[in-house]
C-alpha cells in the first residue's frame, strides 16, 4: 500500500449530540449493583455495532437481581427515544416495582421509573 500511496481509511462513528438534564442528577444506586427482588433496580448501556450501513447502536436494560437482560432497543442513533424504548420494552417485558430506579453510566439517564409511594 505503500508503495502506491495508498492509505487506510477508518470512519469514525457518527455522534449525535444528547440532551443532558438540567443539573446534578444523584446517583440513586450508589455503585451498590445488586437488589433484593426482581423489578427494583435495572442498570442499562449503550454499545454500537459497526454494520455494512452504519452504525447500529443497542441499549440494554438489566435487572439487578436476577443479572438477566430484561428489556432492549436498536436503531441508527444514539438518542434518548432510544433509551426511553429500551426501558418500555423491558417494563412490558417484566413487572417492575413501585418505585424501581434505572440507573446508567450516562449523567442524564438516571431516574425513577415510577414515583415512590
Amino acid at each position: 500500500m505503500r508503495e502506491l500511496g495508498l492509505e487506510p481509511y477508518q470512519p469514525r462513528p457518527k455522534r449525535c449530540p444528547t440532551q443532558a438534564a438540567p443539573g446534578p442528577i444523584p446517583d440513586l444506586v450508589g455503585r451498590d449493583f445488586t437488589a433484593d427482588a426482581p423489578g427494583e433496580k435495572l442498570v442499562g448501556d449503550i454499545t454500537y455495532v459497526p454494520t455494512g450501513e452504519g452504525w447500529l447502536y443497542l441499549a440494554t436494560v438489566i435487572d439487578c437481581c436476577t443479572k438477566e437482560v430484561i428489556g432492549y432497543a436498536m436503531d441508527d442513533h444514539y438518542q434518548t427515544p432510544l433509551i426511553s424504548r429500551a426501558v418500555r420494552n423491558a417494563a412490558r417485558n417484566r413487572k417492575l416495582a413501585q418505585g424501581a430506579i434505572f440507573h446508567s453510566d450516562s449523567e442524564y439517564v438516571k431516574y425513577r421509573m415510577f414515583p415512590a409511594s
